[in-house]
């Protein structure tokens, strides 16, 4: 995620929101963990967040060889919370199941958060900051039941230190997740085009090293 300030046109300065954004892929997911997490105890846990989340949400295994998903038990209205995500560990340095919340901070979330799959196009969920560490995931759109929560990861980390492959299967996908500061543009264009969670403005001040953002968006 980036929270930078930066200067507008005016010379005024101005506060975005956190900018957020997730890394991994379909092929290589957050969700896959460890054999060091135990098959009892991650079953143990989806059962646990399913119960928390029942009517609303469920974890089950997803098509396309991608693993666990999370997907919708009831329709969601553009803009509605549908989950509400806890930090539960943080470290200075990302592994393959974190998610960046500031420039030196990278977090473990808890199901069911963690088992949301990547897709470069159309994801229908998007992430703002909350008060437990983590994120708050909204709808972008609107969700209808059986539908399968997506989100794009490269919302989230500024650079990937291993970049992969992606297999989202989406027309137009990145081909290789590196993080926002490569494929920046691209995941701007695609929020702009998505609710207005995001989209009050933002400007890009260029850099030799980063591009970081500022985006400001209304209150839901």
């Amino acid at each position: 995620m980036v929270c930078c300030m930066i200067k507008s046109t005016a010379g005024h300065r101005v506060l975005g929101t956190w900018f957020s954004f997730v890394r991994a892929t379909t092929t290589r997911q957050r969700f896959a963990f460890s054999a060091s997490c135990g098959s009892e105890r991650l079953e143990t846990e989806i059962q646990q967040a399913n119960e928390r989340y029942a009517g609303k949400i469920s974890i089950r295994r997803a098509s396309d060889n991608k693993g666990w998903g999370l997907f919708a038990l009831q329709r969601f209205q553009k803009g509605s919370l549908v989950i509400r995500a806890n930090a539960l560990s943080e470290s200075s340095k990302q592994d393959s199941h974190s998610v960046q919340t500031s420039w030196n901070s990278h977090v473990t979330m808890d199901l069911p958060a963690r088992s949301i799959n990547h897709v470069c196009d159309e994801a229908n969920v998007g992430i703002q900051p909350n008060s437990l560490g983590a994120f708050d995931f909204f709808a972008l759109r609107e969700i209808s039941i059986e539908e399968e929560l997506t989100w794009d990861y490269e919302t989230s980390e500024y650079e990937i230190s291993h970049g992969f492959a992606c297999a989202c299967g989406a027309a137009s996908c990145r081909g290789e997740l590196q993080g926002f500061r490569y494929h920046g543009p691209k995941v701007l264009e695609k929020l702009m085009e998505s609710s207005g969670l995001h989209r009050s403005f933002w400007k890009i001040e260029k850099t030799m090293m980063m591009t970081p953002i500022v985006l400001c968006c209304p209150d839901l």
